[in-house]
């Protein structure tokens, strides 16, 4: 539609502000969250000069109304395509570990287990994926290991962090562990 499209610009444009005044209107809402929600997702690579990383406009969402929180989720699920970060918002999705939002959390271990990143950054983005092996919330204890496994030799190292997660009580995260460990080890 028009007006989702219109919206998705919008969040392309970095242009949160004008969004968020109009979440509230439920005619617009959908949409709306969309236009945020494109600004962390795979479509933002595509655009000649994308918006740079950046928590507070989803955050802003997140605390302005408790029904954006399942819209938003829906919009960034597992799964869906993440946007690619670069060297420069390493230090942005590192401080996304720390937030009280699982959404952000959930986006700021993804964007790590980018290993085009480099070598020498694994160095200071594995050690913080590992600390989220003890995250409260299953999902993100899974999308850790699947993350540190994407570095593949980088990540060997750490196949004793990942093992304690052997006993997790989360069947998924522990399911994970044992492939990811077993992958490492070939």
């Amino acid at each position: 539609s028009p007006s989702s499209w219109s919206a998705r610009a919008l969040g392309f444009l970095g242009q949160v502000d004008f969004l968020l005044e109009h979440a509230d209107n439920i005619q617009y809402r959908k949409n709306v969250l969309d236009g945020i929600a494109t600004m962390y997702q795979s479509r933002i690579d595509d655009v000649v000069h994308p918006t740079k990383l950046d928590f507070e406009p989803l955050q802003k969402a997140l605390e302005q109304n408790s029904d954006f929180q399942d819209i938003l989720e829906d919009e960034l699920q597992i799964g869906c395509s993440y946007r690619t970060i670069n060297l420069e918002e390493i230090d942005v999705a590192l401080e996304g570990l720390n937030s009280s939002w699982v959404l952000i959390r959930q986006l700021s271990v993804c964007y790590l287990g980018n290993r085009d990143l480099g070598k020498k950054e694994a160095k200071k983005i594995l050690p913080k994926l590992i600390e989220c092996l003890e995250d409260k919330e299953s999902a993100i204890r899974r999308l850790a290991i699947i993350n540190i496994g994407a570095w593949s030799r980088e990540a060997v190292i750490y196949i004793p962090n990942i093992e304690k997660l052997y006993s997790d009580e989360n069947e998924k995260v522990r399911e994970m562990a044992h492939t990811i460990v077993k992958n490492l080890k070939k």
